[in-house]
């Protein structure tokens, strides 16, 4: 096809208008809405979150370019494209299905253990990472909270709770207890890429159940190339082995809704332990992504099978005993668990006493036009991390696709439960003071399985309106070429950013680059190099290089009083250019290189 037919095509001509709309829309998106000032947020909330928003805003801009030398090539070649695809489409059918629920997955564990140990550095990032991190090195230690440290004030940290008696993140315990698993083999960055590729093999079965065989390889695809699902699968953070449970309970919930009294007594027990481990996990997040499955699963059953009633409820309730137990041992009230424990205030719901705390007392606050800028943001991120489609993905179009999978198939009760799933959760952030997009959306984790299954439904009744034009040989080739060409953009441009983005921030300094004596000692590292990940090379007992920041309240002699069977050094730049570490024993003045 020559260049002066392109657009004397009718199919171009259509391709045309569309690549002109994402245009006009993302100029709108990087020029118009940057300007709208965000009265809603108080001003700490807007200082602490200008950074991230404007980022991602300048890296959607630089989608431009090479979206319009990808467009004009498709263009140009589109009969081509469209040949090729349509027999690769024919020839995928061949392809055996356990190369969807085996290989990819296991290609996707690897990138995901790449992205935690060379982009991320293998360390947690964000305070609620630091959180999960110590507790679960207090769970491999065989206890539920340390000892009190001498000279506490070095040793607190945001949300770690160090009392009179005690010492302990504030979480729930689920995930920890699989982190603790990851410390006791030494490969900690490895568990969260381990959940990702299990969600991925039951995100498969689970869409096979519910839509069919083709369906499930292509939300296998597509969570293979979502640098959202990706990153919640790298960083120290529970949301990975929340999405197993979600995933679980949804294939198991499904399963036994469609069998009724026919089904087994395995899914409702499955389900169970699915939803228990959940409940111990991230039990608010689980609740509004299985509450519209399990309300109609239970409805039906409610009188039918008491054998399947009692299997659910009886590991349920094992659970709820089990979480008893864990907050009466570390909080003393079986009724109150850490998290809220450490900062009352930092929950749902509306008021000027809830939020972040000020510097002049008081509560950032959060009402309902704060909750809509949250969730707005949030699905602004969601729709363009998803599938990483930047731009493209921020003007809504994975919402709009769910949104008329709904209208057309209003009468399938699939669609509603995955959807509701979605709609929930979205209002439950609406009551959150924050959208804390410090790894994109990751308050929509919980809901990434019900996204994929109902947004592969949405791309099957697309591609079902689309012109005859783009089909050839009764494939939806269009449909193919077009979404090649957004994963194609996802793993050129997107991940690239992605991967710099948040590997960046915050500083991390690595472990191996700090030389330690061999004896344990105390190393004081200056204030010019001290960052968080530091926090995390101490252990809860306190064996081994004790590292502690350099406080001007604390003298280097109260350190020794202390710990007076410890050599205490300091940590400091040397060098012309500041960029050699080096241990300087603070009785001596002397310098040692170690």
């Amino acid at each position: 096809m020559g260049l002066p037919k392109i657009f004397t095509n009718p199919t171009n001509k259509r391709i045309s208008i569309v690549l002109l709309m994402f245009s006009m829309l993302i100029i709108y998106h990087v020029t118009i809405r940057n300007l709208v000032p965000l009265d809603t947020l108080s001003i700490k909330q807007y200082t602490e979150r200008a950074a991230v928003y404007n980022l991602h805003l300048r890296a959607y801009f630089i989608w431009l370019t090479p979206s319009a030398i990808l467009g004009t090539l498709f263009l140009i070649s589109f009969e081509t494209i469209r040949q090729i695809i349509a027999s690769l489409l024919i020839r995928w059918r061949k392809i055996p299905g356990w190369f969807f629920w085996g290989v990819i997955p296991v290609l996707f564990t690897g990138l995901s253990a790449c992205t935690a140990l060379w982009v991320l550095g293998g360390v947690p990032r964000i305070f609620d990472g630091f959180n999960y991190h110590f507790q679960a090195r207090n769970f491999a230690l065989g206890q539920f909270f340390a000892s009190v440290p001498p000279l506490p004030e070095l040793f607190r940290f945001p949300f770690i709770i160090l009392n009179e008696s005690k010492w302990y993140g504030s979480v729930y315990p689920g995930y920890s207890l699989f982190l603790a698993i990851g410390f006791r083999l030494g490969v900690d960055w490895l568990v969260n890429p381990i959940a990702g590729g299990i969600a991925l093999v039951l995100i498969y079965f689970t869409s096979r159940d519910m839509l069919n065989e083709s369906s499930a390889r292509v939300a296998s695809i597509l969570g293979l190339c979502s640098p959202f699902f990706r990153m919640m699968n790298s960083i120290f953070m529970a949301h990975a082995t929340a999405i197993v449970w979600v995933t679980l309970a949804l294939w198991m919930g499904w399963r036994w809704m469609k069998k009724g009294v026919d089904a087994s007594l395995l899914e409702p027990l499955l389900a169970s332990i699915a939803i228990g481990w959940l409940y111990i996990t991230r039990p608010q997040a689980g609740a509004v992504a299985l509450t519209p499955l399990y309300a109609v699963v239970l409805w039906r059953v409610r009188s039918k099978s008491w054998k399947h009633l009692v299997a659910f409820l009886i590991p349920l309730f094992c659970f709820v005993v089990v979480l008893g137990i864990y907050n009466q041992k570390v909080t003393g009230d079986f009724r109150v668990n850490p998290r809220y424990f450490v900062d009352p205030e930092r929950r749902l719901g509306f008021g000027d006493d809830l939020g972040e705390p000020l510097p002049g007392g008081g509560r950032s606050g959060h009402d309902l036009a704060r909750g809509v800028r949250n969730v707005e943001i949030l699905l602004r991120l969601w729709n363009a991390e998803m599938f990483g489609w930047g731009s493209f993905g921020a003007m809504g179009w994975m919402t709009l696709i769910l949104v008329i999978t709904i209208i057309l198939e209003k009468q399938n009760p699939l669609n509603w439960v995955l959807f509701l799933s979605i709609l929930f959760n979205t209002i439950l952030y609406m009551f959150y003071f924050t959208p804390s997009p410090n790894f994109g959306p990751r308050y929509f984790a919980e809901v990434i399985p019900a996204s994929l299954i109902l947004f592969v439904s949405g791309l099957r009744l697309v591609s079902g309106m689309l012109p005859i034009s783009w089909t050839c040989r009764g494939q939806p080739v269009g449909l193919a070429v077009l979404l090649a060409i957004m994963l194609s953009l996802s793993i050129t441009i997107f991940v690239p950013l992605h991967n710099l983005y948040y590997g960046l921030l915050p500083p991390v300094l690595q472990r191996s680059q700090v030389p330690e004596p061999e004896e344990a000692s105390i190393i004081v590292v200056a204030k010019d190099l001290y960052c968080m990940n530091i926090y995390t090379w101490n252990s809860p007992d306190l064996s081994g290089n004790i590292f502690l920041p350099s406080v001007d309240t604390v003298s280097i002699e109260r350190i020794k009083k202390e710990f007076p069977h410890r050599v205490v050094y300091r940590l400091v730049k040397t060098g012309p250019l500041g960029n050699n570490l080096e241990l300087i024993r603070a009785d001596d003045s002397a310098r040692h290189l170690l």
